[in-house]
């Protein structure tokens, strides 16, 4: 779904628009779409990709471990992965 906002105005447009669509000043477009679920098994997902997804906030902490079973610890505000816990929790 297309979205523009304009205050107190919405206006909805299709997903596929091919044709200019004009805006004003302060006016706020919103693109929504649904995502694929991702490919292979989650809890076979490499460890530092879990973690690089945690640090850009794609994921959060909770999730990486209950998704992918990927502990991440945050020591002194550097954020790792344990791999120990790591291990424990695939297995």
């Amino acid at each position: 779904m297309n979205l523009i906002n304009s205050g107190n105005d919405s206006r909805v447009l299709p997903v596929l628009f091919s044709e200019p669509v004009e805006m004003r000043k302060n006016d706020v477009f919103a693109h929504r779409m649904a995502s694929g679920g991702g490919y292979g098994e989650a809890f076979e997902r490499d460890s530092q990709e879990v973690l690089d997804d945690v640090v850009l906030g794609k994921v959060s902490i909770e999730g990486a471990e209950r998704d992918y079973g990927v502990v991440v610890i945050d020591t002194n505000g550097q954020l790792a992965v344990d791999a120990e816990a790591t291990a424990e929790l695939r297995n």
